[in-house]
């Protein structure tokens, strides 16, 4: 993990294509490792433009639009890597936090997290009922609704119907951020 104030380091790939090649919609190449995230900075011959392709299994794959320095490319990937590290440095802080989300407005209520099998959950407040009702309509609850019953390890059970996940722990932090609940029935 990461401090405040530290450089960020990543491996990135360098490769020149002659026009933009028709595989680059996957984001990484078949012979790379999947649960490796991948970088790569590439130039094309024909436009002179450059690009930073990125894909971090749980950052989601992306491609920038074209820069037009190889700096400015590299400089999309190091933000992106700075970004997932700072949403997981944040996990860590609720962590240290008793397992409560750290509200970023003055009247946002306080969240429960949970982490069960190697995944990243923040428990939503419970809706009115007619909250619900408008919610499930607009998608406006986690996971659309459906009821979740989690047993935490000190033995609390708690059902919600507004359950978010953050996704899979990164690699990085699956030492740190480790299972704290389970899922039940």
């Amino acid at each position: 993990m990461q401090g405040e104030g530290e450089e960020v380091v990543t491996t990135i790939q360098y490769k020149t294509y002659p026009s933009m090649p028709e595989y680059r919609h996957k984001f990484r190449p078949d012979d790379w490792p999947a649960d490796e995230p991948y970088h790569e900075v590439f130039h094309l011959e024909d436009t002179g433009q450059w690009f930073a392709a990125m894909y971090d299994k749980n950052g989601g794959g992306q491609r920038t639009s074209a820069k037009d320095s190889k700096e400015e490319a590299e400089a999309a990937i190091y933000e992106h890597v700075a970004f997932i590290r700072k949403f997981w440095d944040q996990k860590v802080e609720w962590m240290s936090n008793g397992d409560w989300t750290i509200p970023d407005k003055k009247n946002e209520p306080r969240q429960k997290v949970a982490r069960i099998g190697g995944h990243h959950y923040v428990i939503g407040p419970q809706p009115t009922q007619s909250m619900i009702e408008s919610n499930r309509r607009s998608g406006g609850l986690g996971h659309g609704g459906r009821k979740f019953t989690i047993r935490f390890l000190d033995g609390e059970v708690v059902e919600t119907i507004n359950l978010w996940a953050q996704g899979e722990i990164d690699p990085e932090y699956k030492s740190v951020l480790t299972d704290n609940a389970e899922f039940i029935d």
